[in-house]
């Protein structure tokens, strides 16, 4: 005799598309439908074609509910972050990301940050003298560089936009300067030590010279034994591909190809301390 039980629920599809439909119609989303997770599962593996317009009707519901809840939260407020009151002529709705998005802008807040201050042609003289004794735009503009600014950046785009005879004079000093002053600081090597370039440049010159076909863990300490190299002023960028192999064989000797290294053979560079004195006790028992 057959033990009483639960009755195995047999999937109304059609019931449960309707529910799932009226609720997408209602503006809902897939995540707050009332339908279950696993007789969703079921209608789209036997409705596939259903399914693709649900998720897409889905979708499009959830960008609208983002919507209209920033919208109501932007259209709530009064003043911009600047104190300006919004009004019909003072503020606009811009749409961004395809639809999706709406923002709020105040126009006095954009007339102020579009607005160019005039410039001085002392200002324009000082920044043609600068460029032409090997100042580069930022130095003559930024505010980083303050013993050497003389114009604001959008100042000397204005006087060149306005006057185009400044373009050629300008630019190509620009680009001069700029490269001049790259190439002294990543080639420059002190006579203390301290190289110039950085040390992600000096890394990736590295990894240029140890050749690829190395086993990985000879070449990545090939590879931090030069760095640490050039790093102290014993190697040369421009010896790189000359001096790598020194350093492979010093690698070799740390992880021999052929051969087991012996026990009683140095464990470390420098030091006496042997390989069997590093073996911990629990290997022995």
């Amino acid at each position: 005799m057959r033990k009483p039980g639960r009755v195995p629920s047999v999937p109304d599809h059609d019931g449960n598309a309707e529910k799932i439909t009226a609720h997408l119609e209602a503006g809902g989303v897939l995540r707050t439908c009332p339908v279950s997770q696993h007789f969703r599962d079921l209608l789209r593996d036997t409705r596939p074609q259903w399914w693709a317009s649900v998720l897409k009707k889905s979708n499009a519901n959830r960008i609208a509910i983002v919507r209209n809840t920033h919208r109501d939260k932007m259209m709530a407020r009064t003043h911009c972050m600047n104190g300006h009151r919004y009004t019909e002529e003072t503020s606009v709705i811009r749409v961004r990301r395809g639809g999706a998005h709406l923002v709020r802008r105040c126009l006095l807040c954009e007339r102020k940050y579009g607005s160019t201050p005039a410039y001085q042609m002392e200002g324009v003289k000082a920044a043609i003298e600068g460029a032409k004794s090997g100042r580069t735009f930022a130095e003559l503009t930024s505010y980083r560089h303050n013993a050497t600014r003389v114009i604001r950046r959008n100042q000397l785009l204005q006087a060149m936009e306005d006057k185009p005879a400044l373009v050629p004079i300008l630019r190509p000093l620009f680009v001069r300067n700029r490269a001049t002053k790259h190439k002294a600081q990543m080639q420059r090597l002190s006579k203390g030590g301290i190289f110039a370039p950085t040390s992600d440049v000096v890394f990736r010159a590295v990894e240029a010279a140890v050749p690829h076909t190395l086993l990985f863990q000879v070449r990545q300490e090939i590879v931090g034994d030069m760095f640490v190299a050039v790093m102290e002023g014993r190697l040369g960028l421009d010896d790189l591909g000359k001096r790598w192999q020194e350093f492979a064989r010093n690698a070799n000797r740390m992880f021999p190809k052929y051969a087991l290294p012996s026990f009683y053979a140095p464990a470390f560079r420098e030091g006496d301390t042997s390989l069997i004195e590093t073996i911990s006790d629990g290997l022995w028992t």
